[in-house]
């Protein structure tokens, strides 16, 4: 097993970059509000709790509670790490993965487009790929997400610089086309956002209507 040397150091994602800096607060904020909500009814118009607006009380609170405890999942357990002349990489689930550093031999960076089609309004996303001798993509990594200030101690640990990979905004699939293993974060989905959010739209109220339907 590797031993621990002066260049060995571990990374984490940012919690004062992009939408992270507020958005866990925020959706527990979100979740407080909600409950409150609850409680008050609860004392003035019990009977309503039964109806759509307790229905969708419940929802809204679980899907922000769900969603809170994400963030803080990810931002407790997500990691980089150089160790051993090794990089490693561990997910939000704890789930690990490492590559030896002499397997990496390039770093790209570019924009991509979170939409299924470039010229959505949805502004691109910043990403940078750690690429192998095959051209395939080890990890993918956002400034969104993790400070520049930490990135640039990686790049050196790695004996490598990134360069301008492409320079148009690319959809997930055609930076996978162009870089396997690319964005695998990012959903595979064709919908186009439009499509996605009238989907997820539907799906709620979906559930509403089932809940309503089992309360009665």
């Amino acid at each position: 097993m590797p031993t621990a040397s002066a260049d060995d150091f571990e990374l984490r994602p940012s919690a004062r970059r992009g939408v992270l800096r507020y958005a866990s607060a925020a959706l527990f904020g979100v979740v407080v509000t909600v409950v409150g909500a609850g409680i008050s009814l609860w004392f003035t118009n019990a009977a309503l709790l039964g109806t759509v607006v307790g229905v969708v009380l419940l929802l809204v609170a679980s899907v922000a509670l769900i969603a809170a405890v994400a963030i803080w999942t990810y931002l407790r357990t997500a990691r980089i790490y150089v160790a051993g002349g090794r990089l490693g990489r561990v997910d939000m689930w704890g789930r690990k993965k490492v590559w030896p550093i002499a397997s990496i031999k390039s770093v790209v960076f570019g924009p991509v487009s979170l939409a299924s089609h470039t010229k959505s309004p949805v502004p691109a996303l910043s990403v940078t790929l750690i690429l192998d001798e095959r051209g395939s993509s080890l990890m993918s990594l956002s400034p969104l997400l993790w400070a520049d200030s930490d990135l640039e101690r990686l790049w050196p640990a790695l004996g490598l610089k990134p360069a301008q990979g492409w320079s148009e905004p690319l959809t997930a699939e055609e930076l996978r086309s162009h870089y396997p293993g690319a964005v695998g974060e990012l959903p595979r989905s064709s919908l186009r956002l439009g499509q996605t959010v009238a989907a997820i739209m539907v799906s709620f109220i979906l559930a509403i209507v089932l809940s309503i339907c089992l309360l009665h």
